[in-house]
């Protein structure tokens, strides 16, 4: 098997070089290709669930017949409190707590045995080493995918393949994590390409086998993903042989493909059949609480049967799932292209399908059914579970990496070439003929695009200029008709419908002070700005909103009695006033009672450990919170602010006295401030 996936020095070493890389950008995110918090605190709530199977078998705790699960210290599991748990726990932090495990039978976990047996045999006893062994073996079927990709397909897929899934925030945030074990998702179609490779008869059926029995692998680590899992396996045999020069047989791989298809439904068949035995005294009642519990929840259930959060995702239209998945990103698509350019990418493409297909004078079958295939694989899981891709967004835009994203660029490259080519070929014939076609086609382009970005843009700043009318923060206007807000938010909002009045050229200052501050240089934070740095895009003409503009400036995350703004210039050395302008917020939005942050681990008990508590770090709460006032506990009673600690996401704060109660005075009893 391992000669028919690498055959020579060179392919060797392309491997281990692809290997290297992968497992870089994997598991330490060396190129920064994803954003920093978003790498290290992704979807650590399902990593739980395997670190805390690996604990209870370490430890001899009853698993209940699972084989992940969650752990909880101190008290019986419970979502939102212990969720996390699992990581004190397994880094040693609760040695001498009781500690609790509560069985996930969901799925069946067999990612839970096979990090478990790795952290007994290989001695990997942290987390990282386990996601080591994770982001090595998914880099290593990247890399085999590759290889394969460059011989059924051609180099250039395969080096568009290999850098999208290397540089895509979603894939490297999703590499190392051990609930997920992206391993899986891609194994079969190491297999299924293999299988479309191979000549022998009998190494083909056995290499669509392997694709079904990869499936079955990955069916008992989740039934996530599993529409797009196995036809981006089997599109293999459709896509292909468009890519070959000689006449392909078309019926003989549509049976290949049925065939394949068949088979990773079997591997999904049998592997339900385990887990059913897992889920009830019987596979036959296992099975029905499958189907009732899972299936229906997160595809076309009976909505009036589920909680609010999944009857609102039952009701949604498949149509709604996937334009948002379109329309709506916040991070780059790969290779740091901002996501908000995805769907001009996708309408981008079909213009160039047009294109091709006019100027060729025939249908341009090879990328027009290579984006509807892995369009297809990619959008299943979107529509078939319609139910847990309305929910999960903070998950499932890792479906478009099933093959669309690397199509798309594929298809976006060939046709700039193919533009390329043709100007090429109309200079030295003279002709105008595929010129003006392609400078028709390109400028009606940029017009629909443009005109359509507009139109978008223009909503967007509608509804922040309406949210901002809206807001409760106290307000002035300003000498030059600007309006200037504190919002809730904890943003200094600058904007108006008008902005002819103002110059924006011209640089703010921003002087910020700091509740408490003593006179001197230290009273107040300058902050001075340009505009184009914080504004939001404003459309252009024909918009109604083309002369507004706004403006939000992010405040600094401790709280605040005064801001002076205004703008100046500087003129021979010496600096000009143009306006200022000053606004009190030391009352503002101020809150009068919050409740310390919902967490237990092995430092904090509902918020709260000793004399301190953290809440979460947000406008209302930092403007309440200044040193020397009082707050009146439900237990503690009134207690004095000593000293108080800000971050990005919450405020530690520390109190007079002796130690609060965390079962009376923290999560969820009320806090209120004294005025």
């Amino acid at each position: 098997m391992l000669n028919a996936l690498i055959n020579g020095k060179v392919s060797l070493l392309k491997l281990f070089a692809m290997v290297i890389v992968a497992t870089l950008s994997f598991q330490l995110n060396f190129f920064n290709f994803a954003n920093d918090y978003f790498f290290d605190n992704f979807d650590k709530g399902s990593q739980a669930l395997v670190l805390g199977g690996i604990f209870a078998d370490d430890s001899g705790l009853d698993k209940g017949g699972s084989h992940i699960g969650f752990m909880s210290i101190g008290q019986k599991f419970d979502y939102n409190q212990n969720m996390l748990d699992a990581y004190p726990v397994f880094a040693g932090e609760a040695a001498g707590k009781d500690v609790y495990y509560s069985p996930y039978k969901s799925q069946y976990g067999i990612q839970g045995l096979f990090f478990s047996a790795s952290y007994s045999l290989f001695s990997l006893h942290s987390v990282a080493e386990l996601q080591l062994l994770n982001s090595v073996l998914f880099a290593l079927v990247v890399g085999l995918l590759t290889l394969l990709y460059a011989k059924v397909y051609n180099g250039r897929f395969a080096a568009i393949f290999f850098v999208v899934m290397i540089s895509s925030p979603w894939v490297i945030a999703f590499a190392r994590n051990l609930y997920w074990v992206p391993v899986l998702w891609f194994l079969p179609a190491v297999f299924a390409a293999l299988a479309y490779k191979s000549n022998e008869r009998a190494k083909k059926f056995m290499f669509c086998g392997l694709t079904g029995a990869a499936v079955f692998l990955k069916s008992l680590a989740g039934y996530e993903y599993l529409s797009a899992i196995t036809l981006f396996a089997c599109s293999v045999f459709l896509i292909a042989p468009f890519f070959r020069e000689e006449r392909p047989d078309h019926r003989r791989n549509l049976k290949f493909f049925v065939l394949t298809f068949a088979l990773c439904v079997l591997g999904f068949v049998f592997a339900l059949l385990l887990h059913a035995g897992m889920r009830g005294d019987t596979i036959v009642a296992g099975l029905q609480n499958i189907f009732e519990q899972d299936v229906k929840r997160r595809t076309y259930g009976d909505p009036s049967t589920f909680d609010d959060v999944f009857k609102a995702s039952l009701q949604s239209s498949p149509l709604d799932v996937v334009k948002r998945y379109i329309n709506t990103w916040e991070t780059a698509v790969f290779f740091y292209l901002p996501g908000a350019l995805f769907k001009w990418l996708i309408l981008l493409s079909l213009t160039g399908f047009l294109y091709a297909s006019i100027s060729r004078r025939q249908f341009d079958f090879k990328n027009g059914i290579t984006l509807f295939v892995f369009f297809s694989a990619s959008a299943s899981w979107l529509i078939l579970a319609k139910g847990h891709s309305y929910i999960h967004t903070q998950l499932n835009y890792v479906l478009w990496y099933f093959g669309f994203v690397q199509a798309l660029t594929y298809v976006l490259i060939s046709y700039f070439v193919l533009c390329v080519e043709d100007l090429k070929l109309s200079l030295k014939q003279r002709s105008l003929h595929k010129p003006v076609m392609m400078l028709f086609h390109i400028l009606g382009m940029l017009a629909f695009v443009s005109f359509s970005f507009n139109y978008e843009q223009g909503k967007v700043f509608e509804q922040s200029l309406a949210e901002l009318e809206l807001d409760p923060g106290s307000e002035i206007k300003t000498s030059v008709g600007i309006v200037a807000k504190a919002t809730r938010s904890g943003e200094l909002a600058l904007y108006s419908r008008d902005c002819r009045r103002f110059d924006k050229s011209k640089t703010f200052y921003l002087h910020v002070y700091k509740t408490g501050a003593s006179s001197g240089a230290d009273q107040f934070e300058n902050l001075d700005f340009e505009w184009q740095r914080f504004e939001v895009p404003t459309p252009y003409w024909p918009s109604r909103h083309s002369v507004s503009c706004i403006a939000l400036v992010k405040l600094p995350n401790y709280s605040i009695s005064k801001i002076d703004f205004g703008q100046y210039s500087i003129v021979n050395g010496s600096i000009n006033i143009i306006w200022r302008d000053s606004m009190l917020v030391d009352k503002q939005l101020q809150a009068k009672t919050f409740a310390a942050f919902n967490l237990t681990d092995a430092n904090w008990v509902n918020g709260v450990s000793g004399t301190r508590f953290f809440v979460k770090n947000d406008f209302s709460n930092r403007q309440s919170l200044v040193i020397g006032a009082g707050i009146n506990f439900s237990d503690a009673g009134v207690r004095e602010i000593t000293a108080l600690e800000y971050s990005e996401q919450y405020i530690n704060v520390t109190v007079s006295g002796n130690p609060l109660n965390p079962n009376l005075d923290g999560y969820p009893h009320l806090i209120e401030v004294k005025q």
